[in-house]
């Protein structure tokens, strides 16, 4: 039989243009097709990897399908067992543990420690953190992570999360999470934090238009097997040592005076702290002052770090104590809990050793917290 190339083309372009539209009516969600926790382990944290490290730490950043993200975690292996008290941290870099491997990261040392809850169950602590310093992302990863049931919610982070700038949400969100993030700004009558994010086209639901992240989710299938053949998720880069030499200015972002203390005080992303505690209905949820890095060098008497100046940072533990506790919502302030040469490559990076003295202080409170 004689065949038309002609009519091979058309029938080929008419099957994927269909395929295409079909994709984007019924919107799949590819990234629970995952060869984790059944072929391969679940990862101990979110995956991520800075683009010039894919290949050296057998990863890829993937926050914009959270499906695929919480299908490679070891949380999605298997159902809570009932002698487990489940604990989940959240939070940016520094909990996701940009300066240690999977097993120093917060999560991991409190799992080292082997605590028990009040009512005898072993306490599990699953680490949910991404590297982001922005809390309105946190609130998409409480709300998936309902669907595990933990029974508290660390939530740790540092002024510079409470407050985003529309470059953080740009930068962030894109697909479907935008979707999501407004739709959760309305559930919650959140003030508006996506007005510069535009929904999801047709086409951008499409499978050409979805190659981006659906690239990502089979390339992080593909990592998995050299991670769980070498452990290695995650380049480990060797800093320098610090120097104290920080900039002779007391600004933070676009805060240039302590006069613009109130701007800044209204900036912070408190309705999201309220949305969160909703959301999780009654888990005990713990918000956790993350510790800092504290200069001791030239200028270190108007700033802390390269990050924050005094009376800002100041001024913003001595409001988040007194709002917390009018609030009655559950806070420890653990800013000064680190010494200074536990911090690596920024001043919220803590090298393992100070990862698990970060462990240790906070395992009284959360003992104490699951008590109540």
């Amino acid at each position: 039989m004689k065949i038309d190339p002609l009519r091979v083309v058309v029938k080929a372009l008419v099957l994927y243009v269909i395929a295409n539209v079909l994709f984007a009516m019924y919107n799949p969600s590819m990234g629970t097709l995952s060869v984790y926790n059944w072929l391969l382990p679940g990862r101990a944290r979110f995956p991520y990897e800075r683009a010039e490290n894919v290949d050296k730490g057998y990863n890829i950043s993937l926050f914009q399908d959270l499906d695929a993200a919480f299908a490679s975690h070891v949380i999605s292996n298997g159902e809570k067992q009932a002698d487990e008290y489940r604990v989940i941290l959240v939070g940016d870099s520094s909990i996701w543990g940009y300066a240690a491997n999977s097993s120093d990261t917060l999560s991991a040392r409190l799992n080292d420690l082997n605590l028990t809850s009040c009512d005898g169950r072993r306490m599990r602590f699953y680490n949910l953190g991404y590297p982001w310093s922005f809390i309105f992302k946190d609130l998409l990863v409480l709300e998936k992570s309902t669907e595990y049931d933990p029974d508290m919610v660390l939530w740790l982070f540092t002024m510079r999360g409470l407050t985003g700038s529309d470059k953080d949400v740009v930068d962030f969100f894109e697909g479907e999470l935008i979707t999501d993030a407004k739709r959760l700004q309305a559930e919650y009558q959140l003030r508006d934090y996506t007005s510069e994010l535009t929904i999801q086209t047709f086409f951008e639901k499409t499978i050409v238009g979805e190659r981006k992240k659906l690239k990502a989710d089979i390339t992080l299938q593909m990592y998995g097997f050299l991670w769980a053949a070498t452990g290695i998720d995650h380049h480990l880069q060797t800093w320098l040592p610090w120097k104290d030499n920080l900039e002779n200015s007391i600004e933070y972002r676009h805060y240039r005076t302590p006069e613009d203390w109130p701007r800044l005080q209204q900036d912070f992303m408190l309705d999201v702290i309220h949305a969160g505690h909703r959301m999780m209905g009654d888990a005990q949820v713990v918000i956790v002052n993350e510790p800092i890095y504290i200069a001791s060098g030239p200028n270190s008497e108007i700033r802390y770090n390269k990050l924050y100046p005094r009376w800002a940072y100041d001024n913003y533990r001595e409001f988040m104590s007194g709002w917390m506790s009018e609030n009655q919502y559950l806070y420890v302030d653990m800013w000064q809990a680190i010494p200074q040469d536990e911090f690596s490559d920024f001043p919220v990076h803590l090298y393992p050793t100070g990862e698990q003295l970060l462990a240790k202080a906070l395992s009284p409170e959360i003992l104490s917290y699951s008590c109540e």
